[in-house]
């Protein structure tokens, strides 16, 4: 079996269904304002299989996280070379303190996935670019 390439199930009672007779915990592997991905890895005698949802926000509250996404720019130094990181998260407030708690939410998903690989580190990043998604140029 192929545990690579995940098989997609089209309700969240199949990908239940699936973890419960394999007795595995649903992660989430993917977030963004409209959508949130759930995972299962199904353990077969011979190999695994990951077994996904994807479950579409409804509009009215995806535009909602959408007010709250931001796009956070860091940057480190591992030892001679320079990382920079940048990441879409959404903070978990609104208001004057959104851009600070989205530099929080970015720094700790970069140190969770590039730790191992780059010694990111909260500790050790540093924002050099925090807007608003809906705000976002390019430039």
């Amino acid at each position: 079996m192929n545990a690579l390439n995940p098989v997609k199930v089209a309700t969240w009672a199949a990908l239940e269904k699936v973890a419960q007779a394999h007795g595995a915990a649903m992660t989430v592997v993917a977030e963004d304002w409209k959508s949130i991905t759930y995972e299962v890895t199904a353990e077969y005698m011979d190999g695994a299989v990951r077994v996904r949802y994807i479950h579409r926000i409804p509009p009215a509250a995806a535009l909602r996280r959408w007010e709250r996404t931001f796009i956070v720019g860091l940057h480190h130094r591992d030892g001679a070379a320079d990382c920079t990181h940048v990441r879409h998260v959404m903070a978990p407030t609104t208001g004057p303190g959104a851009p600070d708690s989205a530099v929080l939410v970015a720094m700790a998903v970069v140190e969770r996935e590039k730790r191992a690989a780059c010694g990111a580190t909260a500790a050790t990043l540093t924002a050099h670019l925090v807007v608003r998604a809906a705000e976002w140029t390019g430039d």
